[in-house]
């Protein structure tokens, strides 16, 4: 009856009796889940099938749309290897990969220009499975490879496989977060929890996983304990926006504006300037009848 009672627990019906918060106030997406306090991609992937993960990265790559996706993978290493005028860097089409993939010397930085650059995720798969078939399937750092790829393709049972096989080699940080993070795809919050947990053991106080943590604990509706956890992250990181804007968010969805305001008024001294922080500046200002700082704030 616990175990049922564990794996019930889903992100598609969030808790919204959480005590001090009114679900009413506080707005929800059209999945029934809550606002945060900061705007998080990657929320929302579904699985699918090889064929279908294999069309949407041909299709990728083939547009080459610039995406917050696309962004965030782009690295500065990487960036040196652009085309210049005698043409592209690495010729994939003509290249060997089951040649190069097997050498240790150059396989790390070919997957890497190639899943991150190139964003062919179909040829970086192709390179992380020889890479470690030619490892003897006994290095922990082509798994994690082979994880993101399959996180890109939507193949996320895979990805678990590989992720856990890698934890039982070597515990890195890495590996904790893209499991949760694979629990999280597929609906499975108390296992992300207990994944992010199981990080806290090896790696305490470690920001990554209290930030994981928080993040699941806010999406379920249990907003005091993904206070506590963001509490935690700014105690080992006093600079953390997300912390402070998530920790704000809740205050003033919970009644204490005035609180709330303090947080997003850190955020201002930390030098961040946009439309949405002087927005909710005013916002608590008014709720907390300080009407002539709201119209400043927002004017």
């Amino acid at each position: 009856m616990g175990a049922q009672a564990t794996m019930s627990v889903r992100f598609d019906r969030p808790k919204t009796t959480s005590k001090g918060v009114n679900p009413i106030l506080r707005p929800s997406t059209n999945a029934g889940r809550p606002i945060t306090g900061v705007v998080r991609p990657q929320s929302s992937f579904k699985s699918g099938s090889m064929e279908q993960a294999v069309r949407t990265a041909r299709t990728a790559k083939t547009a080459r749309a610039v995406s917050s996706t696309s962004a965030r993978n782009m690295r500065l290493g990487t960036a040196s290897m652009a085309s210049g005028g005698d043409g592209e860097f690495v010729n994939l089409a003509r290249l060997n990969i089951d040649k190069y993939a097997a050498d240790p010397q150059v396989n790390r930085q070919l997957f890497e220009y190639v899943f991150y650059y190139v964003n062919d995720i179909r040829i970086a798969h192709q390179i992380a499975g020889v890479a470690t078939k030619s490892a003897g399937y006994e290095d922990h750092f082509w798994k994690n490879q082979l994880a993101k790829c399959y996180l890109r393709l939507g193949m996320l049972q895979d990805a678990t496989k590989q992720l856990i096989s890698s934890l039982q080699q070597k515990q890195l940080i890495e590996t904790f977060a893209f499991l949760a993070k694979a629990y999280n795809r597929v609906d499975q919050p108390m296992a992300a929890l207990k994944t992010y947990s199981q990080g806290l053991e090896v790696f305490p106080e470690d920001v990554t996983m209290l930030t994981g943590m928080a993040r699941v604990q806010e999406a379920l509706g249990e907003y005091e304990l993904s206070v506590d956890l963001y509490k935690k992250v700014l105690d080992a990181q006093s600079n953390n926006i997300e912390a402070i804007a998530c920790v704000a968010t809740t205050y003033y969805y919970g009644g204490k504006p005035e609180i709330a305001l303090r947080y997003y008024r850190r955020i201002l001294q930390m030098g961040v300037s946009s439309a949405e922080l002087f927005m909710n500046i005013g916002l608590c200002c008014l709720a907390a009848q300080q009407f002539d700082f709201a119209l400043s704030s927002i004017m």
